[in-house]
């Protein structure tokens, strides 16, 4: 019998990579086109330079109107659903049995609102920690994932 094939998600809000678990060599290797970046500008850059503004109604006065929403956290959502297609894709193709997840709690979150049930379904373990910019060979140990891609 096959052993299942358990794919590792590191993400944060600007990068993510999918690593496959190797079998009994213990290694964490790229998948390949599943890798994603992303450029998040700071919020001045993304705002306009004056905010609209409203009339008072009882008075001349005028203020300006705070955005309704956060241009730089819809960058954000946007990216984990871009991940989330992707994946989505790759379940559906039967890529992978398992997915294991680790990304900051927000995109962590964002993650979670965006995965379609097939691929909720295949994660075995969540892990709210930023470990994009850790060495793959460490990543085993503080993911406390088993040795090998069985069990």
């Amino acid at each position: 019998m096959k052993s299942p094939t358990t794919w590792v998600l590191v993400a944060d809000a600007g990068h993510a990579t999918v690593l496959s678990l190797e079998g009994r060599r213990h290694d964490l290797t790229p998948v390949p086109g599943m890798t994603f970046d992303q450029v998040i500008p700071a919020t001045r850059d993304l705002e306009r330079d004056r905010p609209p503004r409203t009339h008072e109604s009882a008075t001349s006065a005028r203020h300006s109107i705070e955005p309704k929403a956060d241009p730089r956290r819809a960058l954000k959502r946007a990216f984990a659903e871009e991940i989330a297609e992707r994946l989505d894709v790759a379940a559906v193709a039967k890529a992978f049995d398992r997915l294991v997840v680790a990304a900051p709690p927000q995109m962590l979150g964002d993650l979670r609102a965006a995965l379609t049930h097939t691929v909720a379904g295949r994660v075995v373990k969540e892990v709210a920690k930023d470990l994009v910019k850790v060495p793959r060979g460490d990543l085993l140990q503080l993911l406390e994932l088993p040795m090998t891609a069985h069990g």
